[in-house]
């Protein structure tokens, strides 16, 4: 661990840093670009009431989606788990630890989007997936992934979690009539 620590401060890099987008490049300081495996063209403004992450996601995730200033409310699922407890609606939704439990959450108490990691692998090589999800109907909107380079560049904000965040704020902004990066800011490519 000290060995990854000391790499990481020599080549300056971040783990959980949160970071408002810069105001010229209006994006956040990557050193590499996400892949995006999904994409679905929508009314974004009509679903960013809110948006649950995962209780593991709740820290740096959440504070940097609310750095964006566009969703009205991002909460943990344990947050949520508590609303739902407080409306009185625990007998329709016993669960929200799984697709059918959030899916029910999301038809019952309020529909939201579902921001969460995934891991997946391909060939033997592990990649983060910043998926979000409509959870009213379970479709994935919005799949970016980044490769986990555990032995070379690290796992960290420049190469993973900043990435994921740049495309999701592209994302945002061209499935947002409301909703703009900073003035003279630009699209990452």
């Amino acid at each position: 661990m000290a060995l990854f620590l000391s790499a990481c401060v020599l080549a300056a890099c971040s783990i959980g840093k949160v970071q408002p987008l810069d105001p010229v490049s209006g994006t956040l300081p990557a050193k590499a670009e996400a892949d995006i495996r999904t994409r679905v063209a929508l009314d974004l403004d009509q679903r960013k009431k809110l948006v649950v992450i995962s209780d593991a996601e709740h820290g740096f995730f959440k504070r940097q989606i609310e750095q964006f200033a566009y969703f009205d409310e991002v909460i943990p699922r344990s947050e949520l788990e508590v609303r739902i407890i407080r409306a009185q609606l625990g007998d329709e939704v016993p669960t929200i630890a799984d697709r059918i439990g959030l899916n029910n959450a999301a038809r019952r108490y309020s529909p939201f989007l579902w921001i969460h990691l995934e891991r997946t692998r391909k060939d033997n090589t592990p990649f983060a997936q910043l998926v979000m999800t409509d959870a009213t109907t379970m479709e994935d909107l919005f799949v970016a992934e980044t490769e986990l380079d555990f032995a070379w560049k690290g796992v960290n904000d420049q190469y993973n979690w900043y990435p994921l965040m740049n495309a999701l704020v592209d994302y945002i902004e061209s499935n947002s009539n409301t909703w703009r990066r900073p003035a003279g800011a630009t699209p990452a490519k």
